[in-house]
């Protein structure tokens, strides 16, 4: 959107908000994932206070996060002073910080107490809220040599979120961004960016990219219907190995139905190769592939949930026989994988299920298998085409203080999980993994840590250490799902951590202050390393000081 066009739809709601009685807003649109409603609701399900199959199926419709903020009310009584100051909040009983002192110097804004404008009837609302980020940081190499050692890095991203509904069921959701941003290590293929997906990368390794995301949906009781562009993340883990948010946002279609104890959903994708055909990078449109995703959790009693997962990739075959979409996998209740082997078997399917139990208040354990393919014939032989992934992990809520929660997880990922015989149907949007966001053939360990001292102040922590065998001499040791599986470097003792061996440590903190809705003021830190065995270590440390508002932090992995 042209800075023309943004004023214009600013001034408009910014009329109709001053023109509207003031009313309590209920949440609307799309949750952002990691959003503080979001992280809220997880928090207090690790706690014991909340069971709900529906968050291992995000992002959260603004309507469904509202229905899981009102079953919290049966828990009141064991919820902190703070908590339930948050929960008040969160369900516009309550306004949030700075939103009353600024609405009284500027007549207008903030007239629910959380969104800047917003203008509401019994039967619609329209919110209308910055999307900014404004960071600036100096990177040092403390190890390894490079031709700048302390190069400056920003973010500058400035749009628009809109939201809303109109009774009895319509709402929607569009966010807006553009802007440019300066990484110390800048990884640039094929006219895409990791998590961005295309961007023009400017003098001096800047990204510079525009980013639309915009939902359509329709709600009932019992069924949700969603229509757009958007990240998805399904299972209990933040690195999930069944579908993570690490790509960038893609062309969705979502069936959804929550009853009794069962939270399923049905998502039809469109996603981007890395290639166009006949060129490698510029302005060409990418070759197009497809997914067909499904999702089902089950609350059972004793605080347990258990899930079962499927996906299928596919594109235009070789022989040039299917186009586009196949029909075959438009059935939102088939077993997909029955479907790709009625097809053939020419796709990329996967299976997976998941498990989590609460044995204590406080206490969350949790697991998820994906199996991309498996023979039990070939087990002990580390034969190539034994390629699963898993991640087990736990989840503390409240302890020792209340507003804290800590997470750890440890994930291993075999060779060539995700890849296929071709590039068009490895599990990966842009080059970016759908899947466990460390890549295949790896090990990980990751921990992240939030802590809600007070009602404005937040601070977190995420750290990552993993182990991979990249490829090397042209040899395909399974780490890159972008590379045919046809190239691999044998068929049997095909090891994980096989190939040069790259240990990586990641590792982010911040603290941040709200001043207003939305708008935090923070101080952060980044610091990675990659050790190679044949190439050596390369270190960086950058801090920097970050203006955000109406997004979440910008985790470079979660």
């Amino acid at each position: 959107m042209n800075g023309f066009l943004a004023h214009r739809a600013f001034a408009v709601v910014a009329v109709l908000s001053l023109a509207a009685a003031p009313a309590r807003a209920r949440q609307d649109g799309v949750l952002p994932i990691n959003d503080p409603i979001q992280l809220f609701l997880e928090r207090q399900q690790a706690a014991g206070r909340l069971h709900a199959p529906e968050l291992s199926q995000l992002p959260l419709s603004g309507a469904l996060a509202a229905a899981l903020l009102d079953s919290l009310e049966a828990s009141w009584g064991a919820l902190s002073a703070a908590d339930q100051r948050r929960l008040d909040r969160f369900r516009a009983r309550l306004d949030h910080p700075g939103a009353a002192a600024l609405g009284r110097l500027v007549p207008g804004v903030y007239r629910n107490g959380r969104d800047l404008v917003s203008a509401e009837t019994e039967e619609w609302a329209i919110r209308v809220n910055p999307i900014a980020i404004a960071a600036w940081g100096q990177g040092v190499r403390t190890s390894g040599r490079g031709a700048d050692d302390t190069p400056s890095v920003m973010q500058n991203r400035r749009g628009l979120r809109v939201s809303g509904h109109v009774d009895p069921g319509l709402f929607f959701e569009a966010r807006f961004t553009e802007g440019q941003e300066r990484v110390v290590e800048p990884a640039f293929r094929n006219g895409s960016a990791p998590r961005y997906g295309m961007v023009t990368l400017e003098k001096g390794g800047t990204y510079d990219a525009f980013q639309a995301m915009g939902v359509l949906g329709f709600r009932t009781r019992y069924l949700e219907v969603r229509a757009g562009r958007d990240h998805a993340r399904w299972g209990p883990a933040m690195s999930s190995v069944s579908l993570s948010n690490y790509a960038a946002p893609y062309d969705q279609v979502q069936l959804r139905a929550r009853f009794w104890r069962l939270s399923y959903t049905s998502l039809f994708a469109g996603f981007s190769s890395t290639k166009a055909p006949g060129a490698g990078a510029g302005d060409q449109v990418r070759r197009r592939k497809y997914g067909s995703l499904h999702r089902l959790d089950l609350a059972l009693p004793g605080r347990v949930q258990f899930g079962l997962f499927e996906s299928v990739v596919f594109a235009t075959d070789t022989m040039e026989v299917r186009e586009r979409f196949d029909w075959t996998y438009a059935n939102p209740l088939i077993f997909l994988r029955a479907a790709e082997r009625d097809r053939g078997s020419p796709d990329n399917a996967m299976l997976g299920s998941s498990l989590s139990w609460v044995p204590v208040a406080g206490l969350r354990l949790y697991g998820e298998l994906l199996l991309d393919e498996l023979s039990l014939g070939q087990v002990g032989k580390q034969w190539w085409g034994n390629k699963f992934a898993w991640v087990a992990g736990a989840h503390v809520a409240d302890l020792p203080v209340t507003g804290f929660q800590a997470r750890y997880e440890f994930s291993r990922v075999r060779p060539y999980t995700y890849a296929h015989e071709e590039e068009i149907d490895a599990f990966t949007h842009f080059g970016d993994p759908l899947g466990f966001p460390g890549g295949a053939n790896a090990i990980e360990h990751g921990i992240w840590i939030e802590w809600l001292p007070s009602e404005r102040i937040s601070t977190s922590l995420a750290a990552v250490l993993s182990r991979q065998g990249r490829d090397a001499g042209g040899v395909n040791y399974g780490a890159d799902p972008t590379r045919s599986y046809d190239q691999r470097a044998g068929s049997y003792d095909q090891a994980i951590l096989q190939g040069v061996l790259v240990k990586r440590t990641l590792l982010e903190g911040q603290i941040g202050y709200e001043a207003l809705p939305g708008l935090v003021l923070e101080g952060a830190i980044r610091v990675s390393s990659t050790a190679d065995e044949e190439t050596g270590t390369d270190r960086w440390v950058t801090p920097f000081v970050q203006l955000r508002w109406g997004l979440p932090f910008p985790w470079t992995r979660y």
